[in-house]
């Protein structure tokens, strides 16, 4: 198992135990779990922990891989931000930036996200997490929706333009907002990595092929001992890896995945003073669950609905249920409410864009909300494409025409024509997804 020895493995499945995080997860009904023993029933726990069926003690549960490619998105970010923050942004961020994106694990590069909370980190360092990963490696090399280029190709041109920026002087939001379009390219490059790296390979590949594997023996690899799950087990888990929920996710209020009123998106739930990114930390699409469903007037719960799916269908796996009539629906609601917080997020986005044209008016002031907003949305919608091609909603020819309605850049006015066409991508959104009145005005 790559980025965890057996022992590890071990000692934090037992830290999970000892806190009571998936201590269900260790029972069946009216018995104590055997493992191999396949008549054992296992109850649908409340915190995603699943012992082996294979060995005693052992958690089956593993994506370090999908940690480490979480951090590497989520640190780009961060290395820009820090840049427009700094008297003087580096000369050579994007080489930094693209060492992250190209990471390799002899460069012992620690995660740049361990500076951006109060909390200390069981292990802070990429490699010593998971090995052998970088983006490159897991990128859609699809074209993109609305601009004929693949999105390592994009997200590239933009991280030259916000070079271009740092090497003319510029600073602030000025190195990564252009002057001309009021495109934010840092805005853009994360959005776009969420969705043709992370949601591509999460909901696009891994759930869409936990069907097509094998579920009644240990994965063997060739001159590898036997892991502890099958491989389907560990496809399944990759897929919610992707999603960066905390394995006790339903722990966490709307306010906390927002970190909003003093609340954080992680905390040490085993109390070994430690936060560990692969078990006690939500990532980005896991937030924006909270945050959709803390907007607006509440009328979608797309945290639970996520969560339980995830936790039903990898309990079916674990049962070795009929995969056509148990596992599938579970897989099917876990990639779909995935896909419907995307499009409430363009939704949320698309209102933000409308308040700023209204109030850019005949001044400056507002413009780089503006652009950051644009930026969001339509980063988010770039991302819609990449969904299970077996589940998701949103059909490639409807796509074409939102992304042709938005455009490539924003329109810095309180332009009357433009708003009507993001009205008009709202209402398709809403409808394709069976959004109501209420949230999506409130979003």
């Amino acid at each position: 198992m790559k980025g965890l020895s057996i022992q590890k493995i071990k000692i934090q499945f037992a830290l999970l135990l000892a806190a009571g995080i998936g201590l269900n997860a260790c029972k069946a009904k009216n018995e104590e779990v055997t493992p191999g023993n396949s008549t054992n029933t296992l109850e649908v726990p409340s915190t995603y922990s699943f012992e082996s069926r294979f060995e005693s003690g052992i958690s089956s549960v593993d994506y370090t891989g999908q940690v480490v490619r979480n951090l590497l998105v989520q640190d780009i970010k961060h290395l820009i931000d820090d840049a427009a923050t700094a008297a003087t942004p580096p000369v050579n961020l994007k080489s930094q930036v693209l060492q992250l994106y190209n990471h390799l694990d002899t460069d012992n590069l620690e995660t740049v996200t361990k500076n951006k909370h109060n909390a200390s980190f069981t292990e802070t360092f990429y490699a010593k997490i998971a090995t052998g990963k970088n983006i490159p490696g897991k990128i859609s090399d699809a074209t993109v929706i609305g601009y004929n280029q693949t999105a390592d190709a994009l997200v590239k041109g933009w991280l030259d333009k916000i070079d271009a920026n740092v090497q003319a002087g510029k600073t602030g939001k000025d190195i990564y907002i252009d002057a001309t379009t009021k495109v934010d390219y840092n805005q853009l490059i994360n959005k776009v990595l969420l969705g043709a790296l992370t949601y591509s390979q999460g909901a696009g590949y891994y759930l869409n092929r936990v069907g097509e594997e094998n579920n009644t023996e240990p994965r063997q690899r060739e001159g590898k001992s036997a892991d502890p799950f099958t491989v389907m087990e560990h496809v399944f888990d990759e897929g919610f890896g992707y999603f960066g929920a905390a394995r006790d996710y339903a722990a966490y209020s709307d306010d906390a995945l927002a970190a909003k009123n003093g609340l954080t998106f992680y905390k040490d739930a085993n109390g070994d003073s430690k936060v560990d990114f692969h078990s006690e930390y939500n990532f980005g699409f896991s937030r924006n669950a909270g945050k959709r469903d803390r907007g607006g007037a509440k009328n979608t719960n797309f945290t639970k609905e996520a969560f339980d799916a995830f936790l039903a269908g990898r309990t079916a796996i674990y049962n070795k249920a009929d995969f056509a009539t148990v596992i599938e629906p579970e897989i099917k609601k876990a990639a779909q409410t995935w896909e419907k917080v995307i499009a409430a997020t363009i939704i949320h986005y698309i209102n933000e864009t409308l308040n700023d044209m209204t109030a850019v008016g005949t001044t400056n002031e507002n413009i780089p909300n503006l652009a950051k907003h644009w930026s969001e949305m339509k980063g988010f919608l770039v991302a819609l494409q990449y969904g299970s091609a077996k589940y998701k909603l949103m059909t490639d020819t409807i796509l074409q025409d939102l992304q042709t309605k938005v455009g490539t850049a924003p329109v810095v006015a309180n332009d009357a024509t433009y708003k009507t066409k993001l009205e008009e991508v709202r209402t398709s959104l809403k409808n394709t997804y069976s959004f109501d009145d209420s949230s999506v005005i409130t979003w």
